[in-house]
């Protein structure tokens, strides 16, 4: 844009300069009459009877004025430079707006997946107390998540966790990670409490995993609301996330080995 304006300023100065300014009209004063001379080839002959000779020399002949040409040229350079300053803004303005609306649907993406992460976290703030006999007294022994309360809080909650998954590209690695840990992790327990078998499943046993898992859990939490809170704030900027979708220097060499795409 600034070239352009450049470009106009400089062809201006060069128009205004160009137009010649008329000379001076030069008057042969009249030349006593001679004896009439061979006329030199140079020159032409104008004469009348009973009249003076006068000699106008081709080198004194008066120039042509001007007719405007050099304006004319002038507006229709003005005219092309604008109508070329008019089209690559409407070309840039148009390049932004379709960045813009690329963006805005990559942010709503991403937003969408920490939508189910804050799902989470918020089901992961439900703790229950748990107390049992002693002496024919209940007494606090610790605290569990409320998802260990029953096989069907665990499967609702573990239904969760795979929806965050599924959504998992539009995560940080980190996050991601970090959720796929926790599910295979509680996926463990599961089976080896035979939370998928009903016939076979002792609630008692699930509780008593709450208690037992329940401090790493809550690092996990934890580190997944810390995580989250730094991504949001930085969620506008797309370049940033997308450059840090690439693995390392050599998953990314194994992924590719494993594609095909290397030897």
């Amino acid at each position: 844009m600034k070239r352009l304006l450049t470009l106009l300023l400089t062809l201006a100065a060069l128009a205004g300069h160009a137009q010649p300014a008329p000379p001076a009209q030069q008057t042969v004063p009249p030349r006593p009459a001679v004896a009439p001379k061979a006329a030199p080839a140079s020159a032409v002959v104008k004469s009348q009877p009973n009249q003076p000779i006068y000699l106008t020399l081709a080198s004194e002949a008066k120039p042509q004025q001007s007719t405007g040409t050099n304006y004319t040229l002038f507006a229709a350079i003005i005219a092309a430079l604008a109508s070329l300053t008019s089209a690559y803004i409407a070309l840039k303005s148009k390049d932004k707006d379709f960045k813009n609306d690329y963006y805005k649907k990559m942010i709503d993406k991403r937003l969408s997946a920490y939508d189910d992460i804050e799902s989470i976290l918020n089901n992961l703030s439900h703790v229950v107390n748990v107390e049992k006999l002693v002496n024919k007294k209940p007494e606090s022994v610790g605290a569990i998540f409320k998802f260990f309360e029953s096989d069907e809080s665990f499967h609702a909650f573990m239904n969760k966790l795979q929806s965050v998954i599924h959504k998992g590209f539009w995560l940080s690695t980190g996050c991601k990670n970090e959720i796929i840990d926790f599910y295979n992790k509680l996926s463990e327990i599961g089976k080896e409490l035979k939370v998928y078998e009903n016939q076979n499943f002792n609630r008692d046993e699930l509780i008593n995993a709450g208690l037992k898992y329940y401090n790493s859990i809550d690092k996990v939490r934890i580190r997944v609301y810390l995580l989250m809170v730094e991504e949001i704030i930085e969620i506008q900027n797309v370049e940033k996330f997308f450059k840090g979708l690439y693995p390392d220097v050599k998953k990314l060499t194994a992924l590719k080995k494993r594609a095909g795409l290397i030897e």
